[in-house]
């Protein structure tokens, strides 16, 4: 298991019938971190990944592996991810 951190748009709502509805999160964004939490998991000695894109909102203090592009399931490109918390 890995930690996925990804930055973007979704909904947030309740999903379903009225009667059996339950709060819920969908959208690109969230599968998306899903996808980065698998590979981090597998791919990362500390099992944290993140997007570049994320990665470029942060300060100095976060330790930021070298970026590399990755193949995702349901992308029709790559995307770059970044180890979060070894240099």
């Amino acid at each position: 298991m890995g930690i996925g951190l990804v930055s973007g748009s979704f909904f947030m709502g309740p999903i379903g019938h009225p009667d059996f509805a339950r709060l819920d999160v969908i959208g690109d964004t969230v599968n998306l971190a899903v996808r980065v939490q698998s590979w981090a998991g597998s791919n990362t000695g500390s099992g944290i990944a993140a997007t570049e894109e994320t990665v470029s909102l942060w300060t100095d203090a976060v330790k930021i592996g070298v970026p590399c592009n990755v193949e995702i399931k349901g992308k029709s490109t790559s995307v770059k991810l970044c180890e979060v918390g070894r240099t």
